[in-house]
């Protein structure tokens, strides 16, 4: 057998990719082995990038260039998380989970754009982009695929009883790290102007007049999304007791 029997053989297979991922040693000749490796078929799947973190209701894109064995002809490209009710890949233009929120670009010149719109954290999964070509059975999967997590936004107030004189620390909490260098910024509830910005807001030597509710907005370059707002409620200091005595 070949090297080029064995790279069509393999690439035949729905999950090629998989398959490529650990090299095929064949006899080929007598205590010669050849071992296939992905892109030596002519398959090859690359993303621009694998672990994405976005905001909520923000919009996203992942890309992935590819290339395919020559002298055949690109019949489908698209991206999917999951199987349909056929056991087949869906595509996520018809996933019901997706409808109206998902749209491909440039889907010429070995690069496809997958583009999601208005993010749920449910969103959060792998996913893939699959070539078909003219050739019966192949079909090549990239491998890993892309890693999407979608967050929301919490605001954590430390220490949890604030006193009067206290030292007081609000920090923004995601569920994965935003992509991107993104950016937060402090309000406070009827104050015009932000507070501060960074994904901590210290507040030294609190006073009551430091009593409100405040939020933090975030922003990457996916979109910007606000966190619901906390109540610091600023108690008195206790003051010491005072003895007095009369003399008689």
């Amino acid at each position: 057998m070949t090297t080029v029997s064995l790279c069509l053989q393999a690439c035949r297979e729905e999950d090629a990719s998989m398959a490529l991922t650990t090299a095929v040693h064949v006899l080929v000749f007598t205590l010669l082995y050849v071992a296939v490796v992905p892109g030596q078929c002519g398959w090859s799947a690359t993303y621009a990038t694998e672990n994405i973190c976005v905001l909520k209701g923000s919009t996203v894109e992942m890309s992935c260039s590819y290339t395919f064995p020559m002298h055949r002809t690109v019949t489908s490209t698209f991206w999917f998380t999951r199987n349909g009710a056929d056991g087949s890949r869906l595509d996520l233009t018809v996933d019901p989970d997706y409808t109206g929120r998902v749209t491909y670009r440039n889907k010429t010149n070995n690069n496809h754009t997958l583009i999601i719109t208005d993010l749920r954290e449910s969103d959060s999964k792998v996913y893939r982009f699959r070539i078909t070509t003219d050739q019966s059975g192949q079909r090549w999967i990239g491998q890993p695929g892309v890693k999407l997590n979608v967050t929301g936004l919490q605001v954590d107030v430390t220490p949890a009883t604030v006193t009067e004189g206290q030292n007081v620390t609000l920090t923004c909490i995601t569920s994965c790290p935003l992509t991107d260098n993104p950016t937060y910024i402090w309000y406070k509830k009827n104050v015009t102007s932000p507070k501060a910005s960074g994904q901590s807001y210290s507040i030294t030597n609190i006073t009551s007049e430091d009593s409100g509710e405040y939020y933090c907005e975030a922003q990457n370059i996916y979109g910007r999304l606000n966190s619901s707002s906390v109540s610091v409620d600023v108690q008195y200091a206790p003051k010491n007791p005072s003895v007095s005595r009369n003399n008689p």
